[in-house]
């Protein structure tokens, strides 16, 4: 089960580092500077995991 979770987690990351090079191959061709779309991470949630004493990169 553990091992299903992990392998979720990586199909994720290459699902997006795919679509971050496929954005910035698309804007490089057209000469466009590429749009920041993303949300940036928050990070009082990060901290407040860690001052229950919990991993914030745990799912």
């Amino acid at each position: 089960m553990r091992m299903d979770v992990l392998q979720k987690r990586i199909n994720q990351l290459k699902i997006a580092e795919t679509i971050d090079a496929v954005v910035q191959k698309y804007y490089a061709e057209k000469g466009l500077p590429v749009p920041l779309w993303k949300r940036h991470k928050v990070t009082w949630w990060d901290e407040y995991l860690i001052s229950l004493g919990m991993d914030p990169n745990n799912p």
